[in-house]
């Protein structure tokens, strides 16, 4: 693109006409001295002919073009020191023509144009052509100024108009847009026919703060400012300025419109200050003498003090009664975020707060100014100490139920505006506490009952499951299963026990019935009552047969002997009246005598056979009553270990009680909390960073939440176990209750019928004991008869005599038969009742 300018005015070189050589030397004087000057100046001069053909040159165009003489370029046109095509992309040769017509068509032309040195560099030039005449022939006068200096300066001028990212644009002194860069076409979105097209008229000023253009040409001075303008596109805010350039008469040629956009940053500042008051934490900005400059809502309700009034106050006016972190000197000292947390009184409250403090540096980095937050902690913080109070409340209800103690009523803690929420909360962890309280009470109660009614001996009592649930349903159930289990054996025994009251000892446990554990131990020592019994019974009752066979012995040598008895007397009275023959009936007498001897000592012997086995069937009826007391003492013994049992089956109850309500309340607190650090968490998310802290509690609350649940979870693990136990012992109860009211009634009849047989047998050794004297006495009676008989025989004188005592001892031999007589009788009554007892035992 070339400008043209107007010709400055015209270089004339004086021509003198021909005279005399006076006048030639002084002309030709006259006419090199301005050549002379020419090489003086700083201008590179050319003459050009007609033919556009160089006939001169001073000597700065030497310098310029690289020559060493005038012979290099005289004679030469232009176009052989040009570049074929100039920057603009014309043809040299061509474009040099046209310029040179015009040059000599009118007074001036003036150009910018490209050279070539000799060497082949390049270099930009403004060129005038003056046209002159010059001894009568129309020449050129061609000035050239080296601009390469001004051209860089213009280029890089150029360049950074091109390339900035500011809007640039040039506009003239009549204010239209004549250049504009890159830069305006993105900020206004236009293409560059529209943003030539449009020029100011593309631009609508919303609102402006600052001069004007007009303000710029009238005083000739930068106008500064800003303006939010409409580019159809956009609302874009922008900072500008109108830059004038005066020429050399000192009048604005044109100006430069330099446009920065600051939407973005306008946004983001409109963006940070809806941040500010929009923010749910308190912010307050201040100088580092800590004067509130501003202050947002969310402070002012913190602090219960308007803006207008804050504004007027300094950040060290708050009574700081707790602070940990740092302080505003620390964070203007050390020119870095500080903070921490505080507990503050702005005067109508105190809150509890978490801060922080963010120092905003100059360029010097000397703090200006402090932008502080606020959260307010002081939600959290109650919420902390209602949720700590609460839930040592609720241990206190946790620890009184694992006691064992239900005489409470459990409540929550009154709350306030700040926990209302967790109240409600409680409200159900109370309602679930007293649930478990009320259930655990039915729950012993039951147990209660069923023990009273083991314990006296009512085994068909049940607790109706349905008012329970859960696992407590679960336990009653088990332990009504476990009565019904434990009946079958129970019925079992006492039908064996009722069998053996009625002496039928052959009975035994029904094997179809399966027993485990210390049922095994009671079936089998049941069977060996009823075997050992039998044993004993069956050995009695062979004795006793024994016992009968030898008293008929002893009855019929009784019987031989009263009838020997009434032979002797007969003979005593015929010897009485036959004394004259008393050789030969003294003779008969003692062998009659001695065959009552033999009589009377197998009588003795009959009887001490009957002392004997009399004794031994005392010694087998004396072992049976001991067996018998042994079994009642073993019925003692698990009496007492019934009574064990019991206690052990109701501290279990106790146990699994307790153990219940500590489930069911962890269970409940778990949920409960879980909910809380849900909540807390979701506070602390609200809060983001200055939420920090209250997320920390957040995390502790859940994982207070999460080992409360896995507690729970291990309770139940011993309260299944605690079931299993709570069955074995209600079966070892019931066993050993059964046992004692079935069993020990059996026993005790069993000894009462031991004790009368052992009367019995008693009375039948002593019977035998005074049979055998008797018949020892009769021995004797018969041996001093013999005696007397052999007296008789050698002493025949004392016939009468010895008939007389012979006489008598047979009365008191007859005596001794009676006596005899009546004790086996008594013998043979006891022996028949004896047997009668026996037989009713069924072996």
């Amino acid at each position: 693109m070339q400008n043209t300018f107007n010709p400055s005015t015209n270089l004339h070189i004086p021509v003198t006409s021909q005279g005399s050589s006076k006048e030639t030397d002084e002309n030709k004087a006259s006419e090199i001295l301005p050549w002379k000057m020419l090489d003086l100046t700083p201008v590179a001069i050319q003459v050009l002919n007609a033919e556009g053909k160089y006939l001169y040159c001073n000597k700065r165009t030497l310098e310029l073009f690289g020559a060493d003489s005038n012979q290099e370029i005289q004679g030469r046109t232009p176009s052989h020191f040009s570049p074929l095509i100039q920057k603009t992309g014309e043809n040299s040769k061509d474009t040099l023509d046209n310029i040179l017509r015009q040059a000599f068509s009118h007074s001036s032309v003036t150009s910018l144009w490209d050279y070539k040195r000799t060497n082949g560099e390049i270099f930009p030039t403004e060129m005038t052509l003056h046209h002159l005449n010059y001894n009568g022939e129309d020449c050129l006068m061609v000035s050239i100024i080296d601009i390469s200096d001004a051209t860089s300066k213009i280029n890089a001028m150029s360049t950074l108009i091109r390339d900035s990212p500011f809007s640039i644009l040039t506009v003239s002194k009549d204010i239209e847009i004549t250049h504009f860069n890159e830069a305006y076409l993105k900020v206004t979105h236009y293409s560059p026919e529209e943003a030539n097209a449009l020029g100011f008229k593309g631009q609508t000023v919303l609102s402006r703060e600052g001069g004007t253009i007009k303000d710029a040409i009238a005083h000739k001075q930068p106008v500064r400012g800003k303006f939010v303008c409409n580019f159809g596109s956009g609302i874009r805010h922008l900072e500008y300025s109108y830059i004038p350039v005066l020429n050399y008469q000192g009048e604005v040629s044109h100006l430069y419109h330099v446009m920065v956009d600051m939407t973005d940053l306008v946004n983001k500042l409109n963006e940070f200050e809806s941040l500010i008051t929009g923010s749910p934490a308190g912010i307050i900005t201040m100088d580092p003498d800590t004067r509130i400059l501003s202050a947002n809502k969310a402070f002012s309700d913190i602090s219960a003090l308007p803006e207008s009034q804050l504004t007027t106050m300094h950040a060290k006016d708050f009574k700081i009664l707790v602070r940990e972190g740092a302080s505003v000197s620390d964070v203007v000292r050390d020119k870095k975020t500080g903070g921490g947390t505080l507990t503050c009184n702005f005067g109508p409250v105190t809150r509890d707060l978490q801060y922080s403090y963010i120092p905003i540096t100059d360029t010097n980095g000397n703090v200006v100014k402090i932008y502080t937050l606020y959260v307010d902690l002081t939600p959290v913080t109650h919420m902390i100490e209602y949720l700590r109070k609460s839930v040592n409340v609720m241990t206190d209800y946790v620890h009184s139920l694992s006691e064992g103690n239900t005489d409470f009523s459990p409540r929550p803690l009154p709350s306030d505006e700040y926990t209302a929420s967790a109240y409600d909360s409680f409200v159900e962890i109370t309602t679930a506490i007293d649930q478990a309280r009320h259930a655990i009470e039915k729950m012993v109660t039951d147990s209660e009952k069923l023990t009273d009614a083991a314990i006296k001996g009512n085994l068909t009592f049940r607790v109706d499951s349905s008012t329970h649930v859960g696992k407590f349903k679960e336990i009653v159930e088990g332990m009504n299963n476990t009565l019904d289990t434990t009946l079958i054996p129970v019925h079992e025994a006492m039908r064996v026990s009722k069998e053996y009251s009625r002496y039928q000892f052959k009975t035994r446990f029904n094997s179809d019935i399966k027993v485990q554990g210390d049922w095994v131990a009671f079936r089998d020592a049941l069977d060996e009552i009823g075997r050992e019994i039998s044993r004993v019974i069956s050995v009695l009752s062979e004795k006793i047969q024994d016992l009968s066979k030898t008293i008929e012995e002893a009855n019929a040598s009784i019987e031989e002997i009263a009838s020997g008895t009434s032979e002797i007397s007969s003979t005593m009275g015929s010897i009485s009246k036959n004394s004259e023959n008393g050789d030969q009936s003294i003779e008969q007498i003692i062998r009659a005598m001695n065959d009552l001897s033999n009589t009377v000592g197998s009588v003795a012997h009959k009887a001490d056979s009957v002392a004997s086995l009399a004794q031994e069937a005392n010694n087998f009826a004396t072992s049976g009553v001991n067996f018998a007391q042994k079994s009642s003492s073993s019925m003692n013994e698990i009496i007492k270990s019934s009574g064990h049992v019991d206690l052990i089956i109701k501290d279990i109850n106790v146990q699994m009680g307790e153990i219940g309500k500590i489930v069911s309340l962890i269970s409940d607190i778990a949920s409960q909390t879980n909910l809380l650090s849900l909540n807390a968490a979701i506070e602390a998310a609200r809060a983001g960073d200055a939420g920090r802290g209250f997320a920390v509690v957040a995390a502790e609350v859940k994982s207070l939440s999460h080992d409360s649940r896995k507690s729970a979870n291990d309770i139940s693990e011993m309260i299944h176990k605690l079931q299993t136990q709570a069955k074995s012992a209600g079966d070892a109860m019931e066993s050993s209750l059964h046992v004692v009211h079935e069993g020990n009634e059996s026993l005790s009849e069993m000894v009462v019928s031991f004790n009368q047989i052992a009367e019995k047998i008693g009375e039948i050794n002593r019977y035998t004991m005074d049979v055998a004297a008797a018949s020892e006495e009769q021995a004797a009676s018969v041996e001093e008869i013999t005696a007397s008989m052999q007296d008789i025989s050698s002493f025949t004188h004392k016939t009468s005599e010895e008939v007389t005592m012979t006489s008598a001892a047979i009365t008191q031999t007859s005596a001794s038969l009676d006596q005899i007589t009546q004790v086996v009788s008594e013998i043979v009554e006891i022996e028949d009742q004896v047997a009668q007892e026996i037989s009713r035992f069924s072996v």
